[in-house]
C-alpha cells in the first residue's frame, strides 16, 4: 500500500484530553493515509461539489477557523454553491476541526440550537439529551441527538407529502 500523509491529531482539538481520548480511543485510526483512500476522499469531495448546487433545504455549517484537518474556505466554497434560501455559514475563529469538542463548544451548541429552533419549534423535547460533562461534550448523547433530530428531520419534511414518513409518529413522541 502506498501512503502518503499521516494528519496530525493535535489538529482535532485545543484540549488535550480531547486529543489523548482521540489518541487512545481503538476505533480510531491514527495510522497514515493511503494513496487509495486519499483517491477516494478527493473523488467525494468532488462529487459534493458538484451536487452542492442541489441543496435546497435548510443548511447550516459550522466550522472551526483555525481547522489545520480541513481548510475552513472549502465551508465557505460549499455555503456560496449551495442553492437553498435558508442557509448559514459559521466559522469560529480559533477553533479547531472538532468544534463540538473545543473549550467553546456551549456557543456552538447554542447557536445551532438558535439556527434550528425558527425551523423546528419544538427543538426543546430533544435538546435537553445534549449535555457537557468536565467540559468534555458526552458523544453518545450528542449522537443519540443527531438521530433523533434526522428522524425528525425525515418526518417533517415527510409529512408535507401525501403519506408522512412515520405516520404513527409525532415530534412530541421523540
Amino acid at each position: 500500500k502506498a501512503v502518503i500523509i499521516q494528519l496530525d491529531a493535535e489538529g482535532i482539538c485545543r484540549d488535550p484530553a480531547v486529543v489523548d481520548a482521540y489518541l487512545n480511543d481503538p476505533l480510531v485510526y491514527t495510522g497514515k493515509i493511503t494513496a487509495r483512500l486519499s483517491a477516494e476522499m478527493l473523488k467525494t469531495i468532488q462529487h459534493v461539489t458538484e451536487s452542492a448546487t442541489k441543496i435546497r433545504l435548510p443548511i447550516m455549517i459550522v466550522q472551526g477557523g483555525s481547522d489545520k484537518l480541513v481548510d475552513p474556505s472549502g465551508a465557505q466554497s460549499l455555503y456560496d454553491s449551495v442553492s437553498s434560501e435558508d442557509k448559514t455559514i459559521k466559522i469560529y475563529d480559533g477553533l479547531h476541526h472538532e468544534v463540538f469538542n473545543e473549550p467553546e463548544q456551549r456557543q456552538v451548541l447554542d447557536d445551532i440550537k438558535v439556527w434550528l429552533e425558527p425551523i423546528y419549534p419544538f427543538l426543546d423535547n430533544l435538546w435537553h439529551g445534549v449535555c457537557v460533562e468536565d467540559n468534555y461534550l458526552i458523544s453518545i448523547t450528542y449522537m443519540e441527538f443527531v438521530v433523533k433530530l434526522l428522524r425528525l428531520c425525515r418526518w417533517h419534511v415527510g409529512r408535507n407529502r401525501s403519506a408522512p414518513a412515520f405516520p404513527s409518529e409525532h415530534p412530541q413522541s421523540f
